[in-house]
């Protein structure tokens, strides 16, 4: 049985028990990887951060932009420390990147399916949180939004075009995000709002096709199967079993070149 909460902070979401899609999907490339601790958040995923905050839940403060300040300087120092005091549990930004916001903002609201999807969220199924069992795993999910049985997802990225972003649904596990929302919040749809976080600032929409959806449910039973293996034998294990040398060859895209 799935639990949906709507109106749930990130701190509480993230202090309930269960797997998240982020955590599962590391498996994908190996239990080291999984196992492995998250770092501190990267400026484009602060910048990331920001974004969801400007169009989703601006009623929430969940970012702050960085003075530019002299810290060497007695008043730079003061003016830091109160910044670090108000930033406690924020994502940070830079002047530079806030300026990039507002052209990010610009993109959303001049792309015209976007604009019309985002306005036709209400509030509350906007951060949308839920808590189940998968395969005998306590797992977990947090969607942007969720319409009917429609998962909604704003991304940024380098290169928005259909071309590269089929690739970083891939390359991110994407396909395997949205495999788990399915599941836990009952969708047969998935929308993805594409950001460009830097020049042209491009915004596309796109929904996940049939082909693959299936990859990602194929691709998160992998991730699982690997979670259980080693919770039943503890054995930690990188891209093979390491028992013996694996044969190397070049790679398909090189004999078409």
């Amino acid at each position: 049985m799935t639990d949906i909460v709507k109106g749930m902070s990130m701190s509480d979401y993230r202090a309930n028990l269960g797997l998240s899609q982020s955590t599962i999907k590391r498996a994908i490339k190996s239990i080291r990887h999984y196992l492995t601790p998250f770092g501190e958040p990267s400026p484009s995923m602060a910048l990331g951060t920001a974004l969801h905050t400007e169009i989703l839940t601006p009623w929430e403060r969940d970012y702050i932009v960085a003075p530019v300040c002299d810290r060497r300087k007695k008043e730079g120092k003061a003016i830091w420390a109160n910044f670090q005091a108000e930033a406690e549990g924020k994502a940070i930004i830079t002047q530079e990147q806030n300026t990039a916001l507002g052209l990010m903002v610009q993109a959303v609201k001049g792309c015209f399916s976007a604009s019309q999807i985002l306005s036709a969220i209400d509030k509350k199924d906007r951060e949308v949180s839920a808590f189940g069992g998968y395969r005998g795993l306590a797992v977990k999910g947090r969607a942007d939004a969720i319409i009917e049985s429609t998962c909604i997802d704003v991304k940024t990225t380098a290169d928005a075009s259909p071309e590269a972003f089929s690739k970083s649904i891939f390359y991110y596990g994407y396909d395997i995000q949205f495999a788990l929302y399915n599941y836990l919040f009952d969708c047969d749809t998935d929308v993805i709002i594409a950001v460009e976080n830097q020049a042209p600032f491009c915004c596309e929409t796109y929904y996940l096709g049939d082909e693959t959806l299936e990859l990602g449910r194929k691709r998160l039973d992998i991730c699982i199967d690997r979670i259980i293996e080693y919770q039943q034998t503890e054995e930690i294990k990188s891209y093979t079993d390491g028992k013996e040398p694996v044969e190397l060859n070049a790679p398909r895209w090189a004999f078409f070149e």
